[in-house]
């Protein structure tokens, strides 16, 4: 919905500007040299990451032999998604989204159309779906999001296209001005052009070398800090006669705001608004006035449109049917969306557009000086399409998108990738049987697949359900069929689930297993199960350092509050907690040659029983998301990393304990799931290749030196009553 124009050409807005803009002739001190400011000159030395400090190459005693398997293809393939429009004064359109492939060509969630050809802008497939943000200055095109890396590079939440390649603006945004976020990742939220200023707006607090809350002004000469701004900035609008910005805030400048403030002649004022407006809705400006958004509920779904006029709100008597999502003008008259339907406002009220085509969702539109551009889920004459344009009488097909089921879960079964698709309320479970995915069933929303080695791989969740018999039980086991049996019937109430060595560690406040009534935690090897303790305590169970622990991770606020736990023989003790300020979706941590390793920000860590310290063991270029053991030969770790310790491995990588190992090609993108066996290794993730192989979202390798035996055993210590 990002629909913003340079405004304010005027004299007049220029001297209502004065305000904003005469401390711009202090930041020729503030910024760092010309340099990192300029559009044409960017300092080359802020613009590297560290996967630029030319990191060692794979040797050949660190490649892992075996072949990726040439069969997956695209075949997890789905119609992509254009989530924002934009039109530069040119009448040229900015798409972007999560898609990787428009009309077949690779362009990986930014493409601009000029009438005649679509362009892309060499990006990566981690960069679709990243921009949050689009505008124009000096026709150069400017994209904001919640990017560190994009198109390769270190960017920080803004880069700026120079005609050839993306460059960053010095060394970008950092921290996060919203108290409730503790990501230290800054957002871009808004971009706007007013009087030859680029405006800035977000979720920050510094800009290259200067303190900066939520809103930055920014030219070739200078930037600067706008207002003192206590929160988070979610939008940000202009007419010639004054500025709206709203967000997570309540004070600006010491003036009292309820989210939403209004700028004018120097001054900002608290913006009153009317019932159910919320501060990430977009302000419009349609003919130099501001327009907003009000949804109604009392009369079914509709939309009331309001236009700020002499200090106040004033309501559209005509409503919306439908909840609307964006507000344009073209030739002279207002259009507004809903997810099913385009409405014009005409003299006898906002009417419905009969477009001639299937509409199955709208998600933007956008409009030029000769039509309109609509982004969406569409059938014309027949035809999928994800864009097309109207010019008041004909639809015109743009371009049909593509990317790829996303993965929620891994496993392995007979060698190949075994998937979990989230559902809205179930996980659809499917296997690559060679030649096309073929659909095992459905199971509960929080169930997990644990790939314990090359035979055994279960099903499990935090309560009994059933497959194909009337039998429910938290567990179940995949057979190389694909079929599913109750190695135990386990009936718990509260249970976790941990993996250690080739069992499944299960801890739960109470339950039945196989009738027999039980609590605390057992063990679980196909069939066979032992107790392990008698006692329940909240998180996983974990076999390390000739104990059990548990370890329980809470997620709060971009950061993980862990706790450890101990069972000396008859009851649990705290050993040590901590709060590690991680933004990664998952706590991770595994048992591993009778330690305990985890991921922490950007590095291998292990626990160290005698300080209760964490130790680092190893330090990637990038955020590592997954870690997996293989018995007690490897640790894998997959992320979105290149490097680690200075060796390249691409996004994945494998330690025996000395050494790290990588693959001779590896996928173009990041990775967020994995599953691996002594055998074989199954990913998941944003790429769309590895090497020049296509495998879009998903590949699997077959290893060629697979230990003979493991190295090392777990212990498992049996329950004291």
């Amino acid at each position: 919905m990002v629909r913003k124009r340079i405004v304010g050409r005027n004299i007049g807005f220029c001297l209502i500007l004065i305000g904003l803009l005469l401390n711009l002739a202090t930041a020729q001190a503030q910024r760092p040299s010309l340099a990192s400011s300029s559009l044409s000159a960017p300092n080359p030395t802020l613009s590297h990451n560290l996967a630029k400090l030319h990191p060692a190459p794979l040797t050949t005693s660190s490649v892992i032999t075996g072949t990726w398997n040439p069969t997956l293809q695209n075949n997890l393939e789905i119609p992509g998604t254009i989530s924002k429009l934009y039109v530069d004064e040119h009448d040229r359109l900015y798409v972007t989204g999560g898609f990787k492939y428009l009309n077949g060509q690779q362009f990986n969630g930014l493409a601009s159309w000029n009438g005649t050809a679509w362009q892309g802008y060499g990006l990566q497939p981690n960069d679709a779906g990243a921009i949050r943000a689009m505008t124009t200055y000096h026709d150069q095109l400017i994209v904001g999001g919640g990017f560190r890396q994009f198109s390769g590079q270190t960017m920080n939440g803004i880069a700026r296209w120079n005609g050839t390649a993306f460059e960053a603006f010095g060394t970008g945004f950092s921290g996060t001005s919203d108290f409730y976020d503790y990501s230290n990742i800054a957002k871009v939220h808004d971009l706007d052009v007013v009087s030859d200023t680029l405006y800035v707006s977000g979720n920050f607090s510094g800009f290259n070398d200067l303190v900066v809350n939520s809103l930055l002004a920014w030219q070739p000469t200078g930037y600067r800090n706008v207002a003192n701004i206590d929160s988070s900035l979610y939008q940000f609008a202009a007419t010639d006669e004054a500025v709206v910005v709203s967000g997570e805030v309540l004070s600006i400048d010491n003036t009292a705001i309820d989210y939403f403030a209004r700028w004018q002649q120097g001054v900002w004022h608290n913006l009153p608004m009317p019932q159910y407006i919320y501060p990430a809705q977009e302000t419009h400006v349609l003919s130099n006035t501001f327009y907003i958004r009000q949804p109604i509920y009392d009369q079914g779904v509709k939309t009331k449109i309001y236009h700020w006029a002499a200090n106040n709100w004033l309501a559209d008597p005509s409503l919306i049917t439908g909840s609307a999502l964006d507000l344009v003008e073209w030739n002279s008259q207002a259009y507004a969306a809903t997810n099913s339907q385009l409405w014009q406002r005409s003299n006898a009220g906002w009417n419905s557009v009969n477009l001639p085509m299937q509409i199955g969702a709208i998600n933007a539109i956008e409009a030029s000086s000769n039509g309109i551009y609509l982004a969406g889920d569409f059938t014309l004459n027949g035809q999928a399409s994800q864009l097309v344009f109207w010019d008041g009488a004909n639809l015109t097909n743009l371009a049909t998108t593509t990317s790829h089921r996303w993965v929620n879960d891994l496993g392995n079964l007979q060698g190949s990738p075994l998937v979990g698709f989230g559902q809205i309320t179930k996980t659809n479970l499917q296997f690559w049987n060679g030649t096309a995915w073929q659909t095992l069933g459905n199971a509960p929303y929080d169930a997990r697949l644990l790939t314990t080695d090359a035979q055994h791989t279960y099903l499990v969740a935090s309560s009994p359900f059933t497959t194909t018999s009337s039998v429910a039980s938290a567990i179940w086991q995949y057979a190389p069929n694909g079929s599913l049996t109750a190695p135990v019937v386990l009936k718990p109430q509260s249970v976790t689930w941990s993996i250690s060595g080739t069992q499944v560690l299960a801890s739960m406040y109470s339950g039945t297993i196989n009738s027999q009534p039980i609590t605390g935690a057992v063990a679980i090897d196909g069939n066979h199960w032992q107790q392990l303790t008698d006692q329940y305590n909240f998180g996983p169970i974990y076999a390390a350092n000739q104990k059990l622990y548990t370890v329980r991770s809470e997620a709060d606020r971009g950061s993980w509050l862990v706790y450890i736990s101990e069972w000396n023989g008859t009851t649990w003790q705290e050993v040590t907690a901590w709060q590690q300020f991680d933004n990664r979706p998952s706590f991770e941590i595994v048992a591993w040659r009778d330690g305990l390793y985890l991921l922490y920000n950007n590095e291998l860590r292990r626990f160290d029983f005698a300080s209760q310290e964490l130790v680092t063991l190893a330090t990637f270029n990038d955020v590592p998301r997954v870690l997996r053991s293989v018995d007690d030969d490897y640790l894998y770790v997959a992320g979105e990393f290149s490097a680690v310790d200075g060796q390249t491995v691409g996004p994945i990588a494998r330690w025996d304990g000395t050494n790290w190992q990588g693959f001779e090609h590896v996928p173009n993108g990041s990775i967020y799931e994995l599953a691996a066996t002594a055998e074989n290794v199954h990913i998941a993730g944003s790429f769309t290749h590895v090497g020049a192989t296509p495998s879009l979202g998903i590949a699997s390798f077959a290893i060629n030196d697979v230990p003979a035996s493991p190295s090392y055993r777990q212990f498992i210590p049996q329950a004291s009553k």
